[in-house]
């Protein structure tokens, strides 16, 4: 992760993982793959991961400025 503060999320039983838009398993994340997804914040402030969503087709190149 990048950022001046790094985080912690956690896995659960109920974490719902998605492969470009299909039900995966985390076997499909690896170094250099694109993730986002959702967290929820419990009340000790530990980051519970909702949905993890891994993104491995390429995203389109932006336009360039005019």
């Amino acid at each position: 992760m990048e950022g001046k503060k790094q985080r912690v999320f956690h896995l659960t039983p109920e974490t719902k993982i998605n492969r470009d838009n299909v039900k995966a398993s985390l076997d499909a994340v690896a170094a250099g793959i694109q993730v986002g997804g959702y967290a929820r914040e419990l009340p000790d402030g530990k980051m519970n991961l909702v949905t993890l969503n891994i993104h491995t087709v390429a995203a389109k190149p932006a336009k360039p400025a005019k």
